[in-house]
């Protein structure tokens, strides 16, 4: 893996959605503010709000949204594609986004895809997305996800992913995580041993449940013990049997999880 190299002239595949959301809850801030015994004291999060009051064992706890003009959000997207740009400057650079429909939410039968996502967007998320659009001529999706489309597009030359989203290492290829500023490459088999243990470990993140008991590192170990006569896809649809699931459940995980990697 390591002596591989990259080209000087890559596509770069930006998860625009990352960018936008990012870039978006730069620009407002909530604070806490603890009043208790006639004085007030702020805290930047809720947990020290909170930690405070079980010290004092009075109080009561009030919050408040400091929000910055849109155009910071704006400054915030611009910064972070241009260092993007910068960190590959002979390559070329597409944004993708993800549109309302996504063909998951017709999939999902045990839990609402995406279902637990209660929390407030970033009330300039909808500003940056327009301008990724207008000044970056950023891709909408179309009835799957951003991830899908980047996904798909990776197989077209020598692309980068550029994201701070480990699920998108299901994509074989170069990757950039710009926070990190690490670029690294994962390989095939590398990439689908990572989406079948999402399929047996699930995503919280996206509500996906997969297997009770099972996480991340038991699941990389039970497929680690697959004999190579077996397809991976196999190897883990017994492992479902085994914990009483049915083909139904096996397909909705699956689904799910991967990231599509071909036009359906």
């Amino acid at each position: 893996m390591l002596n591989r190299e990259l080209s000087n002239n890559p596509h770069l595949l930006v998860d625009g959605d990352i960018v936008a959301y990012r870039c978006a809850a730069v620009a407002e801030k909530t604070r806490y503010l603890v009043y208790a015994d006639g004085s007030c004291t702020y805290h930047d999060n809720a947990k020290d709000a909170q930690s405070e009051i079980k010290t004092l064992g009075v109080g009561t706890v009030w919050s408040r949204k400091d929000l910055q003009p849109l155009e910071h959000a704006l400054n915030a997207a611009h910064i972070t594609l241009d260092s993007i740009i910068k960190r590959f400057p002979n390559g070329s650079t597409k944004v993708y986004l993800s549109g309302e429909r996504n063909f998951r939410d017709n999939v999902w039968v045990t839990k609402k895809y995406k279902g637990n996502r209660d929390t407030p967007k970033p009330t300039h998320l909808k500003g940056v997305r327009e301008y990724l659009v207008s000044r970056w001529d950023a891709v909408v999706s179309q009835n799957q996800e951003a991830d899908d489309d980047i996904g798909i597009d990776s197989r077209l030359g020598e692309t980068i992913v550029v994201s701070t989203d480990k699920d998108l290492d299901q994509i074989p290829g170069w990757h950039y995580n710009w926070v990190k500023e690490e670029v690294y490459y994962v390989d095939v088999y590398d990439a689908e041993m990572f989406m079948w243990e999402q399929v047996i470990s699930g995503d919280a993140t996206d509500n996906i449940p997969g297997l009770p008991g099972w996480g991340p590192v038991k699941a990389r170990g039970y497929m680690e013990q697959r004999s190579p006569e077996r397809t991976l896809h196999d190897h883990v649809y017994d492992l479902f049997k085994q914990e009483g699931f049915g083909y139904e459940y096996f397909d909705e995980m699956c689904k799910l999880v991967r990231i599509l990697q071909e036009k359906r």
